[in-house]
């Protein structure tokens, strides 16, 4: 209907989750369902402030230790867990999609794609995942970063090959959050750990 290609169809599907459920979602529950106001909203979200010290110590620091974890994480309990989850044919990624293969797919999109797909990304499933739906569950109180990391990984179901396998090391985002409490600090880990998996390990 479109006359675009497939890779196309599907970049405007993830930028139709990530700005509308991710981004657009959140502000809409918040001012129609808890009547907040929208600089209410940006505070609720974290939107409104800088975690100065996280972002330029603690984050560097972190990034090391987790680069250094990951190395054998990645080469002894990652392929198990991609072995069992090809096995499973639900589970398996078409040969079609972007997703196939993150590094020649997703990236190869042009620039302008690419710095749309990286907001929805980085700012939108953090702003969704760590900055809405974290606080939202606190009911859960001290499961609530471990529940929050697992359900991240589990949203990644057209991404299994390469996320579900790294469910041990996505519980550090939960871990990060509940240690600074700050959106753009996670925003910052996010985009690091998307490209030490795509190029560092």
């Amino acid at each position: 209907m479109t006359g675009w290609s497939a890779r196309y169809v599907q970049y405007a599907w993830v930028l139709m989750i990530t700005f509308g459920w991710h981004i657009f979602g959140p502000f809409v529950v918040l001012r129609y369902v808890d009547k907040l106001p929208l600089r209410r909203s940006f505070a609720f979200l974290g939107l409104d402030r800088v975690d100065w010290r996280g972002l330029l110590v603690v984050l560097p620091v972190f990034m090391v230790g987790f680069a250094i974890l990951s190395l054998p994480y990645v080469k002894y309990v990652a392929p198990m867990i991609e072995g069992w989850t090809k096995m499973i044919p639900l589970f398996r990624i078409p040969s079609y999609s972007i997703f196939q293969d993150t590094p020649e797919n997703i990236y190869s999109f042009p620039p302008i794609a690419l710095f749309f797909l990286d907001i929805g990304n980085f700012l939108g499933e953090e702003l969704y995942f760590r900055g809405y739906l974290l606080k939202k569950s606190a009911f859960l109180g001290g499961a609530n970063w471990t529940v929050n990391s697992v359900l991240f990984a589990l949203y990644h179901v057209w991404q299994v090959q390469q996320t579900w396998p790294m469910i041990g090391l996505i519980l550090a985002f939960g871990l990060l959050m509940k240690l600074r409490k700050d959106l753009w600090v996670m925003v910052g880990f996010h985009f690091f750990v998307n490209m030490w998996m795509a190029y560092g390990t």
